[in-house]
């Protein structure tokens, strides 16, 4: 059993080795949660007995997790891939311990989704809430204030609700400590939901109080308060003192859950971790690990380490002349907003007073922050437009294109994703050819700009100039 335990941790290392770098200020529950659930496991062992009653079931299940891990991986989704951990967990233990498996191991994986950062998508929603209600505070005490989305508009100031204002840290927070407090003295899953409840409806509450109060004080002292600038400690403080509300009726959620059914497993002695047959421990732990071992095969092949020659039409065109930089050569000139690739190449090409650039950037080794499409790349920090141009010619070449704002005058760029040998202006289509690209060991993936400055009141001009730079075509007149 030991062994097995070591060869799952060792295939899902690169998972496991995610969660801490996941869990930044607004997550550092996930070290208790993690912590709480590892000592759980220890303590309810007891409660384990090796069965096949679910082994036919749970194996295959085990197999399509174990592969849509590999799937994730690859792409780079590392909610993904975290989120499918605490479920490879659970069938693995399902086919080993049947139901008791699935009760002991599956209730500690949920409570371990608490650390998974997937609860981001509240962020919204507990702002839009947010607001609304400081939007009625402002109403009722007559402040004054005009709103506009998320700001509240004084004569001397605004005041943002921005995202940091959603109060998740403190809606975390309440859930793990409310969760843990279920776990350690409550019996019934009615018990623990109630608990759970009342800790989130508090975080909330002391989240609205605490931005009312900033808006309250903002108003009072003209915006002069230096809680405007640093408040971090005052919101803790009043989620300190609306959560005591919390313990205060658990004595009564602990009696009232007393009367509530509940679900009982018998102990059995405890489990010999040292003891169980390697034959029964065999088939669930290369189930589990088939996604793992698939990924090691693959990334042990060579792959493709040259890139597509070709970077558009524009040294195909008599009339221009082309001039590879260095990026040292060219650290002062605008480059994409994108981060993490493996090389940079440039290429400027210009005819007469005209000139255009070509960025080429090429992602060698798609790892965590190196990749080609994450949430964080971007074409440019601040764009004034972004759109789907094309189709360019008979080939129904589409690209992208962006106005992107710089302290000089506006750039136009176009661009498009080159992988697995194919080129299209989709994120999406990118992301999943990545798959593609993995498996077949192709040439590294990569961004194509082609970029020229605008004029200073219309980038109509530029469209022209990156036309035919792309199709080494002028652009046809309507």
């Amino acid at each position: 059993m030991i062994g097995a335990i070591v060869l799952l941790v060792v295939g899902f290392f690169a998972t496991i080795a995610s969660f801490p770098e996941s869990w930044n200020e607004d997550r550092t529950h996930g070290y208790v949660v993690a912590a709480f659930c590892i000592w759980l496991m220890w303590k309810d062992r007891q409660l384990l007995n090796p069965s096949r009653e679910l082994a036919g079931l749970a194996i295959p299940i085990a197999i399509g997790l174990s592969l849509l891990w590999l799937v994730a991986t690859v792409m780079g989704l590392r909610v993904v891939h975290q989120l499918v951990l605490p479920a490879i967990a659970t069938a693995w233990a399902a086919a080993l311990f049947g139901r008791r498996g699935v009760h002991v191991v599956g209730s500690i994986a949920l409570l371990f989704l608490l650390a998974v950062p997937l609860w981001e998508a509240l962020r919204g929603i507990l702002q839009s809430l947010t607001v609304a209600v400081s939007s009625v505070g402002v109403a009722v005490f007559k402040l004054g204030a005009r709103i506009d989305g998320q700001k509240i508009h004084f004569p001397f100031g605004t005041i943002e609700v921005a995202q940091s204002c959603a109060g998740l840290s403190y809606f975390m927070s309440a859930f793990t400590i409310s969760a843990i407090y279920g776990r350690l003295f409550l019996t019934s899953h009615r018990g623990r939901l109630a608990a759970v409840s009342v800790a989130l409806v508090l975080a909330i509450v002391s989240n609205w109080i605490r931005v009312f109060g900033l808006v309250l004080i903002g108003y009072q002292s003209k915006m002069q308060s230096p809680l405007m600038k640093e408040h971090a400690t005052y919101g803790w403080i009043i989620f300190a003192v609306v959560m005591t509300v919390f313990f205060l009726v658990s004595n009564r959620i602990e009696q009232w859950d007393r009367h509530q059914p509940v679900a009982t497993v018998v102990e059995n002695e405890s489990l010999d971790l040292r003891s169980t047959s390697w034959r029964g421990l065999l088939t669930p732990t290369l189930a589990a690990l088939l996604g793992p071992a698939l990924y090691f095969v693959f990334t042990l092949m060579p792959t493709s380490s040259q890139v597509a020659p070709d970077i558009a039409n524009v040294q195909a065109v008599s009339t221009w002349s082309a001039t590879p930089l260095t990026p040292a050569a060219d650290s002062t000139s605008w480059q994409p907003a994108f981060t993490g690739q493996s090389e940079r190449r440039v290429v400027r090409v210009s005819r007469a007073d005209t000139l255009v650039q070509v960025d080429r950037l090429i992602y060698a080794d798609q790892s965590q922050g190196h990749e080609l499409i994450s949430s964080g790349n971007t074409i440019g920090e601040t764009l004034a437009g972004e759109k789907l141009v094309g189709p360019l010619d008979s080939d129904l070449r589409m690209v992208r294109q962006a106005i992107v704002r710089t302290s000089n005058r506006p750039r136009l760029a176009w661009y498009w994703y080159r992988v697995a040998g194919v080129e299209t202006p989709s994120s999406a289509k990118a992301k999943l050819l990545e798959l593609v690209s993995f498996f077949s060991r192709g040439a590294p993936s990569e961004l194509v700009v082609v970029s020229t400055t605008c004029e200073a009141t219309s980038c109509e001009k530029a469209t022209g100039v990156l036309y035919e730079a792309v199709t080494g075509r002028p652009l046809p007149r309507p």
